[in-house]
């Protein structure tokens, strides 16, 4: 059964909860390219947009955005620092090694700038492979509200 002929349901409360507790130790650098609301990630891989070209400089920027954990902490090294020092961070540069560059990255703009809500290992992959763009798939303010966990109000 398709995502369009479900009732969307509110989140749990254990992930809000969680959801909760990430945005209150998220810092400042890191608020810049992730969006407040909590979305869900199957409904961003069921949504069927067109797959196009983007230049890998149009989100390099997230390159210096510590969006990824350390010993399960979050928010602790950016994927510049998993790309220089790739035995110090080893858990996330084996993930980027491992992603597959046959997935489209889901992109979206978010105050003024590109944002990927769901790729940047595969972002980041595709740059150590000398890649000068990148398959993604555009996501319209549409499109980004209809993946959003709804309100239990």
């Amino acid at each position: 059964m398709s995502r369009s002929s479900c009732q969307k349901l509110p989140a749990s409360p254990e992930l809000c909860a969680e959801w909760e507790r990430l945005l209150a130790i998220m810092p400042e650098a890191a608020r810049v390219a992730i969006t407040p609301e909590l979305w869900n990630q199957e409904w961003l891989h069921a949504l069927e947009l067109p797959v196009r070209e983007m230049a890998i400089s149009d989100l390099s920027w997230l390159f210096d955005v510590p969006l990824w954990a350390v010993d399960e902490k979050p928010f602790q090294v950016t994927p510049n620092q998993v790309r220089t020092h790739p035995r110090k961070f080893a858990a996330q540069y084996k993930r980027t090694i491992a992603s597959d560059l046959v997935w489209p990255i889901h992109v979206m703009r978010f105050r003024g700038r590109w944002i990927v809500l769901d790729g940047v290992h595969r972002l980041l992959k595709a740059d150590l492979s000398g890649k000068q763009s990148v398959r993604v798939m555009v996501l319209s303010p549409d499109d980004y509200n209809s993946i959003v966990f709804p309100s239990k109000e």
